[in-house]
């Protein structure tokens, strides 16, 4: 089985994990994990680290950790957390469309290499920029009506 564990500076594992379940639903074995300002770091590596054990039941499960910024400390203390764990996955830069893969993926019980080129694909594909144009608008209006 697929478990998350979803942490980040201040608000932002909370906030993503609101918007990931208003579109998906609350998650089974899927915990967050906030580092808010006046937390202790002895405090923090010890939730992040009871989480992760809590999550891979024994090894049971394989423990999908996605965090906000690489070299921060939730990442950092998520790779030093995991390092003797085998099946443990550490991301940084985490996005919306990356966890609602993740959950899509686990939906469908992929194997974790494949979950893996899945949620990292997602996440790339969700960074994107856009610009709507009068140009454009104009175009279109000039060739409805033929």
């Amino acid at each position: 089985m697929l478990s998350a564990l979803l942490t980040g500076h201040a608000q932002f594992a909370g906030g993503l994990y609101s918007a990931l379940a208003m579109i998906a639903g609350e998650q089974e074995n899927f915990e967050v994990q906030l580092f808010e300002e006046n937390m202790s770091m002895d405090a923090f590596k010890e939730n992040v680290a009871q989480k992760i054990q809590a999550l891979s039941n024994g090894g049971e499960n394989e423990v999908f950790i996605f965090t906000d910024l690489k070299g921060g400390t939730p990442f950092n203390v998520a790779m030093l957390e995991t390092f003797e764990c085998e099946n443990a996955y550490v991301y940084a830069g985490t996005n919306l469309p990356m966890l609602l893969e993740f959950c899509g993926c686990r939906m469908m019980k992929l194997p974790s290499d494949e979950v893996e080129k899945m949620i990292l694909s997602a996440g790339r594909d969700g960074l994107v920029t856009q610009k709507l144009s009068v140009a454009a608008e104009e175009e279109d209006d000039e060739s409805e009506g033929i």
